[in-house]
């Protein structure tokens, strides 16, 4: 159940609440909409180790501007932090280390959705988290994220989908090489980086390991800055239906490199307004 959910006058959380409690299985929106809430108690979930989920834990703590060091290192056996810190839109910072103790994660969906106040995002956030199969929207809206780090998903190969996982991260000036070379069971970038519209240039070899990809359907679309599609970018897309929309009104692109879609050959492969609205493209080789 949702212990304070709708707790709109939360302001503050006794450290010890749940040191009672071991039997807790389970903070499902235990704190959500506590819009009032400004700061998070460290050592609230030591006593929780039979904790299964924060699903929504922390959801729209709309003046909560800070997370607690080592907040979660007694809960190994959580599975899923769905849309915990959605929301949050006073976030600036995540603790280096958040997430070292829960190895059992497989779901961070929405997790730091919507805080547009967080600029950095600590280097191998997610380096112990072997488990985790989707980070659909992590970060989706954080419009003042100002870069990704590298290696930030290098841990993390039974990943499946990063749909929406940067969409609207509109501060984003450039993507690290190599950052999806671990995760080769992704079967979905849609809108991936859709609206990341500081994005200029686009790391060659980005999706080189990506064979298992069927969908990149507005992948880039509204990267209002990006000028350049380096060469050979979906060669191993082999099993791709999707180009819909792929970098649909993305403006500054100018020209189109021949063989960005070698080997992309599905039988019900989608090319629809693909480049719809790309209104400075002057060059699409014939070949």
């Amino acid at each position: 159940s949702a212990f304070f959910a709708n707790g709109t006058h939360l302001e503050t959380i006794v450290g010890n609440l749940f040191a009672n409690n071991p039997g807790v299985t389970s903070f499902n929106r235990g704190f959500s909409d506590c819009s009032a809430l400004t700061a998070i108690p460290s050592g609230l979930f030591d006593a929780s180790e039979k904790n299964t989920t924060f699903f929504q834990c922390f959801l729209r703590c709309s003046t909560l501007e800070a997370i607690p060091a080592r907040l979660f290192d007694r809960c190994s056996r959580v599975t899923s932090f769905y849309s915990c810190f959605c929301a949050c839109t006073r976030l600036k910072t995540i603790p280096a280390g958040l997430f070292d103790h829960t190895v059992s994660t497989t779901n961070f969906s929405q997790c730091f959705q919507n805080c547009p106040a967080l600029e950095h995002i600590p280097e191998k956030l997610f380096d112990l988290c072997p488990r985790v199969t989707t980070f659909s929207q992590c970060f989706s809206g954080c419009s003042g994220l100002g870069a990704i780090p590298a290696g930030l998903f290098d841990q993390n190969a039974e990943v499946t989908t990063f749909a929406q996982c940067f969409y609207h991260a509109k501060s984003i000036t450039a993507i690290p090489e190599g950052l999806f070379d671990s995760c080769r069971k992704v079967t979905s970038f849609s809108m991936c980086f859709n609206s990341c519209s500081a994005l200029e240039t686009i790391p060659s070899g980005l999706f080189k390991d990506t064979s298992t990809v069927t969908d990149f359907s507005q992948c880039f679309a509204n990267c209002s800055r990006l000028t350049t599609v380096p060469a050979k970018l979906f060669a191993n897309g082999t099993g791709v239906t999707k180009f819909s929309n792929c970098f649909s009104s993305c403006k500054a692109l100018t020209s189109v490199a021949a063989d960005i879609f070698q080997n992309c050959t599905g039988a019900s492969l989608s090319f629809d307004r693909c480049f719809s609205m790309c209104s400075n493209l002057t060059e699409v080789p014939a070949h």
